[in-house]
Formats: structure tokens, sequence, C-alpha cells
């Protein structure tokens, strides 16, 4: 069973350039495409907008940003620090995990809100990866 078909069409293309099969600007659109881990194949694959988004986080995003946790930790403060004084309540302590689910539940309430934008779906998607994969022993 093939587990991963961007790394078996990279290797195979790979294999193709070696041998001299394909052109210089068919090759270049591949190696483009899996920059951006876009499927050659198939542009239209289920899993694209989870690649798009790992792409997202883990690209220009984290570097113009650093790393989540660091980000949504300052943001809990913040947030912490408003409710507090909004609400009167210094029982009120949120964390980064918190500020990870709420900004999901802001992109579902965009997503009910407004025109369809494939952003929504990309950016909640990158939420729920970075607090199962970074935050989520931070409950």
């Amino acid at each position: 069973m093939i587990e991963n078909l961007g790394e078996l069409t990279k290797d195979a293309a790979g294999i193709f350039k070696h041998a001299s099969i394909l052109t210089k600007p068919y090759q270049t659109q591949i190696d483009t495409m899996h920059k951006n881990s876009i499927d050659p194949v198939d542009d239209n694959y289920l899993g694209k907008c989870l690649d798009e988004a790992k792409s997202i986080i883990t690209g220009k995003r984290q570097d113009s940003y650093g790393n989540p946790e660091d980000s949504f930790q300052i943001i809990s403060e913040y947030w912490t620090t408003f409710l507090r004084h909004r609400f009167g309540d210094k029982e009120i302590l949120l964390n980064s995990l918190d500020i990870a689910n709420m900004m999901i539940l802001f992109k579902q309430a965009r997503k009910l809100g407004q025109i369809h934008s494939r952003d929504n779906y990309l950016d909640s998607c990158g939420y729920e990866s970075i607090a199962a994969d970074r935050l989520s022993d931070n409950k």
C-alpha cells in the first residue's frame, strides 16, 4: 500500500530527471509543486487543504511570527488581563490551548457568517494542528 503518493511521485520525478526523460520546464513545475505541497498527479486530492495548512504553519508564517506556542502564550496573557478587567473576575486564566481553541471557534463563526472563503478552512486546520501537535499537553 502506498502511504505517501507525494513522496513516491517526487522519487519518480528524480529518477526521470536523472534519466533525462523530463524536460527542464516540467521538472521545475514538479519541484515547485512539491515545495508548495501540491500533488502533481491530482490537484484535487483529499488532503490538499491539510497539506496547504501545513505549508502555511511551517513556512513563512512560522518565519514571520515565530513559534506558535510563544505567540499563543503572549495572546493568552493579553486576553486574560483584558477579561479580568472587563469582568472583574480575577479567577480567569487562559492558556495557549485556550487561545488555539478560541481561534478555531473564531474561524467557525466566520464560516457561518460570511461568503465561503477557503482561507477560513486553511486557518482552522492550522490552529487544529498547532493545538494537537504543540499545545494539547498544556491543558
